[in-house]
Order: C-alpha cells, then structure tokens, then sequence
C-alpha cells in the first residue's frame, strides 16, 4: 500500500514474507520526502489495525471535513500512528509519525506530512482490504 503526493512525498507499508502464519503481519514502513528515503523493517502491525486504517481511508475521503471526523489510527506495537491534520475538496493532509527506535526508553519520533488525493485514498483502502483476505 502506497500514498503518494504530488509534491514528492510517500507513504507506504510494505507486506513481509513470513514463513508461518503464527509470525502475525509484518511491514516495512517506508517514508519518502523530496530530499530522503527511509524504512523501518518487519514491524509487526494487527490485523485490527489494518481493518482500523482501511476505515480511516475511506472516512478521510469521502467526509468534507476528516480532520473533525477521522480518529488517529495508532500502533503501539509498529510504533505507526497516521493522522489526518487537514483536508480540501480535493486533497487530505495527513501526518505519519513512526518511532525510531521501539527498543529505546526515550522514543524519538521521525515522520512526514503530505496532502493526498482523495481519490488515492480509497485506492489505498481497497490494497489494504487485500491484505484481511
């Protein structure tokens, strides 16, 4: 599942090979912005966290106004939180914050911020949906 901008800018889960189902889902967490690249590798994220974010997407892109409607979607586990910070008729400004390091005591935050077309909202959801299959 991938979020693009027209700025440049991308989010995306990445789906990791497992050899066994009692592994859970593993993600790699890629954030892009014009000037780097990062990735954050087999994060174990819930499957009820993928059923909360397929809502989120969807909500994001058909409400006028999500930034009111739409709560954070927040992994604990992944260390991911996805938030929606604005929106217009056209696009959806969201926020991806991820924890560096889910090992350290004192957590330090990286993410990116980005409008997205609603359009491409739903088309994320419906990626994601393929996942709960």
């Amino acid at each position: 599942m991938r979020l693009l901008s027209s700025a440049g800018a991308m989010f995306a889960l990445i789906p990791v090979p497992v050899l066994s189902e009692d592994e859970g889902l593993l993600v790699d967490i890629e954030l892009l912005s014009p000037d780097r690249l990062v990735r954050y590798l087999a994060r174990r994220i819930s499957s009820g966290t993928v059923r909360l974010l397929v809502d989120a997407l969807i909500k994001a892109a058909v409400e006028p106004h999500p930034e009111l409607t739409v709560p954070t979607v927040q992994d604990d586990v992944a260390g991911l939180a996805i938030l929606v910070k604005g929106s217009t008729n056209r696009e959806v400004l969201l926020e991806i914050l991820v924890v560096d390091d889910l090992e350290s005591d004192l957590p330090d935050h990286d993410g990116v911020s980005f409008d997205v077309a609603r359009k491409n909202l739903i088309d994320a959801a419906h990626q994601l949906e393929e996942w709960n299959r």
